[in-house]
């Protein structure tokens, strides 16, 4: 039990029985050393053997959501309670959803390790993934796939593993510009220019300094392009302007949960969040600035037929619908111009927003992209920490763009509406930022941009 502490998932018998029998030692080591057990007992501990258990069963269509439903319930309801009262459950899953986003990411993985062998890891520490999906009115989560074999491991990537989201945490820092302007008295639009160049962050007496991929440095970029193509200095700089505090609580304003340090790397997504936070978050913008709470349990009712619950849709205004829209539309450059124009050329052609993320070691590789109807976040790596080495629009990308294009086939193609403007709001075009508190103009019209080689991380 001691050993386990440091890495439960990764260190668990039923997961590697050499790494829990290795970790195991250590701690029968510590114990005799500090004279708290004796000799024998160390003796006897080293010879008794890990348990062994076979692979769990899978007896339903959607086991990793069914686990997150149960965690829910058992908030309210006893364990006897669940197993014996003949309760009827009623929830948001859709199972055809739920099955295009098992078959996306189990065949996406599959050929990730098929187009990189070094991908491939013999034992416990193969490649895993995870998707959830969102609708983002209502906040019914819809799907949920917390790895890739769940009779393997029933560790749920999408609510239970913290990871670094990298660039997906950037539009953050660009929705705080629109929103509050800048320390310096910029008051940011789609295009403003930014210097995406070299430069030191001093903080707290310390040094930080971000750097671009393969550090390429485009110079004087719009803002519209920046976000587009994910420039880690032009980011930081924007950061450092707003000020990282303001990014900070605007990301928990719109659904992150998990601890924010208010430090410089913050800006590029250096602190730890999970699939399920990044959804919320995501679904805020989507759904004009109304946080949804993630909904799975819809109704319970008795063997009497009789109502014991009932969790209605719970929304809360965190934004201006005037500044989500523009949000929006900037994010939907990601996928016309931008790191994942890849999207388009595999035939994902519909009005969508998004962005891709990479960490800065490669461990971690994201995309997080909707229409007004349906968001998807979707996570690819190792459990182990092994560096990837491939970026979001590499790895997550190509899982999200064919479980979008199955998963709204017979969908009405729909366009995120413009709201109204407020009164006194510059007509659309003049590109003015809102200031915190709602207002905010219509963006700008795209213009014509050059699109950088690769995804910045």
């Amino acid at each position: 039990m001691a050993g386990l502490i440091r890495a439960p998932n990764r260190l668990s018998p039923y997961r590697s029985a050499e790494a829990a029998t290795r970790r195991r030692n250590v701690v029968l080591a510590k114990l005799l050393d500090d004279r708290i057990i004796t000799r024998r007992q160390y003796d006897f501990a080293m010879r008794e053997k890990l348990p062994q258990r076979a692979l769990v069963k899978v007896t339903n269509d959607a086991p990793f959501y069914v686990d997150y439903l149960r965690r829910e319930l058992e908030e309210n309801y006893s364990n006897a309670v669940l197993t014996k009262e003949g309760l009827r459950i009623y929830s948001s899953l859709d199972l055809n959803i739920q099955r295009i986003a098992e078959r996306a990411l189990v065949e996406g993985l599959k050929k990730l390790e098929a187009a990189h062998p070094a991908l491939r890891r013999k034992g416990d520490d193969s490649l895993e993934g995870a998707i959830v999906v969102l609708r983002p009115q209502t906040g019914e989560i819809k799907a949920m796939v917390g790895g890739r074999n769940y009779p393997k491991s029933q560790f749920n990537r999408v609510f239970q593993a913290r990871r670094q989201p990298g660039s997906v945490f950037k539009p953050f820092v660009y929705l705080a510009a629109l929103m509050y302007g800048g320390q310096s008295g910029v008051k940011y639009t789609p295009e403003t220019i930014i210097n995406d160049s070299q430069f030191t962050w001093n903080y707290d007496g310390r040094d930080w300094q971000p750097s671009n991929y393969n550090n390429q440095y485009f110079g004087a970029v719009t803002f519209r392009r920046a976000l587009e193509n994910s420039l880690n200095s032009a980011t930081s700089r924007v950061a450092q302007d707003v000020g990282i505090r303001r990014v900070r609580e605007l990301a928990k304003r719109l659904g992150i949960q998990s601890p924010l340090p208010a430090v410089p790397s913050l800006a590029l997504g250096a602190a730890e969040v999970t699939p399920l936070e990044v959804a919320v978050a995501f679904s805020t913008l989507a759904n004009g600035g109304v946080r949804s709470r993630p909904l799975a349990v819809r109704n319970v009712i008795d063997q009497n037929a009789q109502l014991l619950e009932k969790r209605d849709v719970r929304n809360e205004q965190v934004l201006s619908p005037q500044i989500a829209y523009m949000m929006n539309e900037l994010l939907k450059g990601v996928l016309d111009r931008g790191t994942a124009a890849m999207a388009r050329r595999w035939g994902f052609t519909r009005p969508a927003a998004g962005k891709t993320g990479t960490t800065n070691d490669y461990k971690d590789a994201w995309f997080v992209g909707y229409t007004p109807d349906l968001l998807a976040v979707v996570w690819v790596g190792f459990d182990g920490q092994s560096k990837l080495n491939l970026s979001g629009a590499e790895a997550a990308l190509p899982i999200w763009t064919d479980f979008m294009k199955n998963a709204t086939a017979n969908m009405p193609v729909t366009d995120f509406i413009a709201p109204a403007p407020l009164p006194g709001e510059d007509v659309p075009g003049n590109c003015a930022p809102g200031q915190d508190g709602g207002t905010g103009s219509a963006p700008c019209p795209p213009a014509v941009q050059t699109r950088a080689p690769a995804e910045a991380l």
